[in-house]
């Protein structure tokens, strides 16, 4: 178990996503797979927002949210539960 992973939803099921598109990193150029953890972060926020009737955040916000990350040990941690946090319920 990951000591450091998420425990709640939204942030677990985003996590989740983002662990599993960062093992695809190898061979990889760094451009390419920042975008594709972004796009992988994204759908799980707007899969997670569906399924728990939340407003899914934009492309914008889940940026925002990896770059208050960038230099923190708990990496996908903190840009998980940043995205997570974007997230509100609708009205």
């Amino acid at each position: 178990m990951d000591p450091l992973a998420p425990r709640t939803q939204p942030a677990k099921s985003i996590y989740s996503a983002l662990v599993k598109e960062a093992k695809n990193r190898s061979g990889r150029m760094f451009e390419v797979w920042v975008e594709a953890e972004r796009q992988a972060v994204l759908a799980a926020a707007i899969r997670a927002a569906t399924s728990l009737d939340l407003v899914a955040p934009s492309l914008a916000e889940v940026e925002q949210a990896e770059a208050l990350a960038h230099g923190h040990a708990d990496y996908m941690a903190k840009f998980a539960r940043g995205v997570a946090n974007r997230m509100r319920p609708r009205r």
